[in-house]
């Protein structure tokens, strides 16, 4: 066999050789010259951040709905309240403008059924609630509630008017004061309402 195409087979794969060497090396260097980090054989691969998300961020309730939802929250505890023979539970001692005739009163009110032996209704509704004023630091609305009124807590019998008895309305005029940037109840005038159909907070309730 001639030497010379031998020796030209051998300057080929020599050649072929060294152009392989060069783009492994290309290759791994990556394009622009930033280099791709290799990881060891059976590593997982690096863990990728998420894209940020946006956060959805209720908008601020109005100082209307605020005056609205902290005078429901305050007779909603009323109720707990005297389900659990409790005047001062705690949620509804600091609905109340610290000494305010209303808390006074309330405080009176429940202490009564307490030792009377009447707890409070299990079954009540409250809404209507209507705002009659809003200032910077002081609110007026009337609302209405409607209950199947207190029971003795020994045998379950209606307890007396005088103590809450009886399924009814009650329709409320309250008012509210902004006391350190919380709507707290200053007072609330209620009185009982005969039928839904009366004039009036619980018209149509």
């Amino acid at each position: 066999m001639p030497r010379l195409p031998l020796a030209r087979l051998l300057l080929v794969l020599a050649a072929a050789v060294l152009l392989s060497s060069c783009a492994r090396s290309i290759k791994e260097a990556g394009v622009g010259g930033r280099g791709v980090p290799t990881r060891p054989a059976g590593s997982r691969p690096p863990a990728t951040s998420a894209p940020p998300t946006t956060a959805r961020h209720r908008a601020p309730e109005s100082p209307a709905h605020q005056v609205a939802a902290a005078w429901v929250r305050s007779v909603r505890a009323f109720y707990l309240a005297g389900e659990r023979e409790d005047p001062t539970y705690r949620p509804l001692v600091s609905s109340f403008v610290e000494g305010s005739p209303a808390l006074e009163q309330t405080l009176s009110w429940l202490t009564m059924l307490e030792d009377a032996g009447v707890v409070a209704p299990g079954r009540f509704r409250v809404g209507a609630v209507h705002l009659v004023h809003l200032g910077a630091s002081s609110a007026t609305l009337t609302g209405c509630t409607w209950d199947t009124g207190s029971v003795y807590r020994a045998t379950g019998a209606p307890a007396p008017v005088s103590l809450g008895g009886g399924a009814g309305l009650t329709s409320s005029v309250a008012v509210l004061r902004r006391v350190d940037r919380t709507w707290l109840v200053w007072s609330d005038r209620t009185s009982s309402v005969s039928s839904p159909s009366t004039k009036g907070p619980c018209h149509g309730f």
